[in-house]
């Protein structure tokens, strides 16, 4: 996806449970706390997948910058290749300013964290003037297909809906399956546009019912706890 490196979940019935976490570090809630002031809800969650990888969902902060450098590192030249349309194994200076300052109404991103270390990031850009945004995600290779993809766009649809917009628009290449996978079992309705190798999905992100259902039949295979975080003295 072109733009991004890639909220709150509705109040409709989720599987909700405890989950054993070690206490974060000093410094990594303090990332969470100047993170957290983004409007209706905690952006900031627990998630343990049905294998029992645990990981941590915050909004991203600008102090992730060389967490973001070191996890682009990791990607593999094709999964770079999926995100960035070319070859890039490196993050400008640019780049890395412009996806982690964010103003978190019009352009939002979240990070995946497991044990400190960032493996996933999500993000919306608002389009300027409209009510759609261009979505994007991207995973570490090693934590593809656990439902981290569809986490993050669930997520990123319900902080888009309490900011006002209303539809999300991807735009990927045909080869990148996975998000292709993840859009379409979404439960949103989606219109794809092909051009050559690329792929255009627009989707509206009101929480339809069969989007309720398609959610609900997901986040049931997860533990899902909100994340409180007290502010530092």
């Amino acid at each position: 996806m072109r733009t991004g490196e890639h909220g709150a979940l509705d109040s409709d019935p989720l599987t909700v449970a405890a989950m054993r976490t070690t206490p974060a570090s000093p410094e990594r809630c303090a990332r969470l706390d100047r993170a957290d002031h983004l409007g209706p809800g905690s952006l900031a969650w627990h998630v343990e997948c049905p294998d029992g990888s645990r990981y941590d969902v915050r909004p991203i902060s600008p102090e992730d910058g060389e967490a973001l450098r070191a996890f682009h590192r990791r990607l593999s030249e094709r999964s770079a290749y999926l995100r960035f349309f070319r070859c890039h194994p490196e993050l400008t200076d640019g780049e890395v300013e412009r996806f982690t300052h964010v103003d978190h109404d019009a352009r939002l991103a979240l990070v995946v964290e497991e044990a400190g270390n960032l493996v996933a990031v999500g993000r919306f850009d608002r389009e300027a003037d409209t009510s759609t945004a261009e979505v994007a995600m991207v995973v570490a290779d090693d934590h593809q297909a656990r439902g981290i993809g569809s986490v993050l766009l669930d997520m990123l649809a319900t902080a888009a809906r309490e900011r006002g917009v209303t539809a999300f628009v991807a735009e990927t290449l045909a080869e990148n399956l996975g998000m292709l996978q993840v859009i379409r079992h979404s439960g949103f309705e989606v219109t794809a546009r092909h051009d050559h190798e690329c792929v255009t999905l627009e989707f509206p992100v009101a929480a339809t019912r069969s989007h309720r259902v398609a959610r609900a039949a997901r986040w049931r295979q997860f533990a899902l706890v909100r994340r409180v975080i007290a502010p530092l003295r």
